[in-house]
């Protein structure tokens, strides 16, 4: 699931979601350009795109069975996870 974040979430309603056994890049790049903030992450009115690289960045850690972050800020060079859930095989 890649979407909007934050007190507005459910408001909004910016989610994608996506069943698969391992997660690619296409796989998150395809997710995230299917939401609305896809289109604030290119930059509008003038603002410099995000760092989308930075944020569809996958690293294959098998043990690691799920992932939350909320929020990840994204910067014009790379992006910073606040508050981040893990779960790992045991």
């Amino acid at each position: 699931m890649v979407g909007s974040g934050g007190i507005y979430a459910n408001f909004i309603k910016d989610v994608s979601f996506s069943l698969t056994y391992k997660f690619s890049r296409e796989d998150v790049s395809h997710l995230l350009s299917q939401t609305k903030i896809f289109t604030l992450l290119q930059g509008v009115r003038g603002e410099p795109p995000s760092d989308t690289d930075a944020i569809i960045d996958v690293n294959d850690f098998p043990e690691i069975v799920e992932l939350d972050i909320n929020p990840l800020l994204s910067f014009v060079k790379g992006c910073s996870a606040v508050d981040i859930k893990i779960t790992i095989k045991s």
